[in-house]
């Protein structure tokens, strides 16, 4: 069982190098598993690094969603005011919440 503890949650985290290395590596548009494996090996193995691929697929997630949610209202004003410039016929209503 203590070979096993290392999937614990208890045991799995992502430092600030990591977070850097996965950010880095998946703008290069490098895949998880990818990431995954590069981290293991500049670990030196499996056991020596402190987090799986699900750990990496959820904070590239994380990090998209908080990119996503900043500028989500402007982008979709934008796009509204431009298909309404395309065709007048289409209609659309901002509804500002203060």
């Amino acid at each position: 069982i203590p070979d096993f503890s290392l999937h614990f949650p208890c045991h799995r985290s992502l430092s600030t190098a990591d977070k850097i290395t996965i950010d880095h590596l998946h703008s290069l548009s490098i895949p998880p598993s990818k990431i995954h494996a590069t981290l293991t090996s500049n670990y030196g193995g499996l056991e020596n690094v402190n987090c799986d691929e699900n750990d990496i697929r959820n904070y590239i997630e994380k990090q998209l969603l908080i990119t996503l949610n900043f500028g989500d209202a402007n982008l979709f004003t934008k796009t509204f005011v431009y298909l309404h410039k395309k065709g007048p016929n289409f209609f659309f209503s901002n509804d500002l919440l203060t």
